[in-house]
């Protein structure tokens, strides 16, 4: 990891190397991108947009070489080039986390409009000056950052040392770093993502191994070093201890010697899995053998959407992240549920009675109870009770009090108070997408 990343300082002395062979116009474009941010506590209401501003360099017809902070999260990417003012819709292709790299794509072939950059993994000379070419997020103009502050230049800026590219630039300072120094990603690294850009990898999720009682419980061997699988993965299996891969031995923290560097075994395998399985040496259920593992895909995840949730007489349930079990978000504040607006964040145990695993669970066992009151039982212990037909009342006040337009996401399900009877009772819906 330390090879990939460094700090980049601007130097103040030294005479400028010569760029007549790079006009950073024919080969530099500007990536526009959005964002939508959903609030876990009120789904409904429209997403936060943020729209910012990135470099990427023209590797040939329509692929785009950028930094992966110029489209983290992003729902759009445009992308524009100096000698047409027009925007290109642009589509992530893939990414790479670890060497902080995107491939963007547009349908449109750019080689009338741009000169494709071509480089090599050689490492760059010393020289006194490094000279960034970037788009300034505050003038939205390509601009020649000879001096500090270095901050100013967006992700995916080209760094050259006099003609040669020699990467770059992965992100904007941040608050551990001085204002004159950045990161800066390697021509190496670049050169083995274009090659493969969708890379193969191995679980991400697993657990070290450094505490001696986990170690002795794991039935780790004595001397030996290794991480435990969380999940299921092809020939690996949820606790298995991982002690090597290919031959090359992990610590308890996950890392291992690579070409006289130490980097974290997912770096690895995206600078060398170029084969489709890898040899992993483990431990399972106490015994020592070795598993080939087929490798996976790693692609480009997918685009956020809004949280699903379901609201009810002011109660909003939604799932949890990580669990994906049936949570009582919030209790939306109102007359009708006076006393309850304390409770948020529990787990559903039981609605009416009704074990529940599902949204769909919960609005079936809410919108189909006979009963004169509604009992709502977290986890915790804590007990919501709601009259039934006075929730039938309560339902639509608060939603339009609160400015919600729907009682569910995903939209377009059957069901619920839209089919609500004169006398407060409700149909079973025949299709329900909760």
């Amino acid at each position: 990891m330390m090879k990939r990343l460094f700090f980049l300082c601007i130097a103040h002395a030294g005479a400028l190397c010569s760029l007549d062979s790079f006009d950073p116009y024919l080969s530099l474009v500007e990536i526009v991108s959005t964002t939508y941010s959903y609030h876990s506590t009120a789904p409904w209401s429209p997403p936060e947009v943020e729209q910012k501003w990135g470099a990427g360099i023209f590797l040939g017809k329509g692929k785009i070489l950028t930094a992966v902070e110029a489209v983290r999260d992003a729902e759009t990417v445009y992308i524009r080039c100096a000698q047409m003012p027009e925007l290109f819709a642009a589509e992530v292709v893939a990414r790479s986390f670890p060497l902080g790299l995107a491939l963007v794509e547009v349908e449109e072939d750019l080689s009338t409009l741009l000169t494709p950059l071509s480089f090599s993994p050689e490492p760059y000379p010393r020289v006194d000056y490094l000279h960034i070419y970037g788009y300034f997020q505050r003038t939205r103009r390509y601009v020649e950052i000879l001096q500090v502050p270095f901050r100013g230049v967006s992700p995916g800026s080209a760094v050259f040392a006099g003609d040669q590219f020699v990467g770059i630039v992965a992100g904007f300072g941040g608050p551990l770093l001085p204002s004159t120094c950045s990161l800066l990603i390697p021509a190496s690294d670049i050169y083995s993502f274009v090659q493969a850009p969708i890379r193969k990898t191995l679980p991400a999720s697993y657990q070290n191994l450094t505490n001696p009682a986990l170690r002795n419980y794991c039935g780790m061997p004595d001397g030996l070093e290794g991480i435990r699988i969380l999940e299921d993965w092809e020939t690996l299996e949820a606790g298995d201890l991982l002690l090597a891969i290919n031959g090359h031995s992990l610590n308890n923290q996950g890392l291992l010697l690579h070409e006289g560097y130490t980097i974290a075994y997912i770096d690895f395998l995206l600078k060398t899995a170029e084969e489709q399985t890898v040899l992993c040496k483990i431990v399972r259920a106490g015994e020592r053998k070795t598993v080939e593992v087929p490798l996976a895909l790693l692609k480009p995840t997918p685009s956020k959407t809004p949280p699903h949730y379901y609201i009810y007489a002011g109660l909003l349930f939604a799932c949890d992240q990580e669990t994906g079990k049936v949570l009582l978000k919030r209790v939306l504040p109102d007359a009708f549920t006076l006393g309850y607006e304390y409770v948020s964040d529990v787990l559903i145990d039981t609605v009416n009675n009704q074990k529940v695993y599902t949204l769909q669970d919960v609005s079936l066992s809410l919108e189909n109870h006979r009963g004169a009151y509604h009992q709502i039982r977290t986890t915790s212990g804590n007990l919501l009770v709601l009259d039934r037909d006075e929730s039938t009342l309560a339902h639509p006040h608060i939603l339009k009090k609160y400015g919600i337009e729907s009682e569910r996401y995903p939209h377009g399900c059957t069901g619920g108070f839209s089919r609500l009877l004169s006398s407060g009772h409700c149909l079973l819906s025949e299709h329900f997408c909760l």
